[in-house]
């Protein structure tokens, strides 16, 4: 993983730097034999990923889900170690590092929305996308120009099996 200008460590691309320094302290901290290199920008980090797998050149990153990226290149995640409970990104080390704590996302609603449609309340909160979902529909419209709504159709079209219990369960 070592490059020119890394050399004799190798080299992670972080997040951006105007995005702060949460990549770049966890590398120090866990002592990786890694130099940080901030990624100029998204759009430049995902260029750099698929040239250095279009070449077949080794590449680390930091890089989060849901994103089109891992809908069209075969990527594979290092492991954190297992950890009980939270992830404390401040007091990690070497053989113990947990990555980062995990953002959740929230489905939320106005506040009145369960009172006026309870159905629809039920559904809303038995739906569960997976990244791969949330992958491919990012992918089919922001690197294919397709439309929402045509996406949604797809997806609902193939998955089926999936929504139809959300639905149900929610009458």
């Amino acid at each position: 993983f070592a490059t020119a200008s890394t050399f004799p460590k190798g080299r992670v691309i972080t997040y951006p730097a105007d995005w702060g320094t949460r990549s770049r302290d966890l590398v120090a901290s866990i002592k990786m034999p890694f130099e940080p290199i901030p990624g100029g920008s998204e759009g430049a980090m995902m260029a750099e990923l698929k040239s250095a797998y279009a070449a077949n050149d080794p590449i680390l990153m930091m890089i989060w889900q849901p994103h089109w990226i891992f809908a069209d290149l075969d990527l594979k995640f290092v492991e954190w170690n297992p950890i009980d409970g939270e992830c404390v990104e401040e007091s990690q080390e070497k053989d113990t590092a947990c990555g980062f704590q995990q953002a959740a996302v929230h489905k939320v609603v106005w506040g009145g929305f369960e009172k006026k449609w309870p159905a629809a309340y039920k559904m809303v909160s038995n739906l569960k996308l997976t990244n791969a979902d949330e992958n491919w529909a990012i992918f089919e419209v922001d690197n294919n120009g397709r439309d929402v709504a045509d996406v949604a159709k797809e997806w609902l079209d193939k998955n089926e099996t999936r929504w139809k219990p959300w639905l149900d369960s929610s009458m």
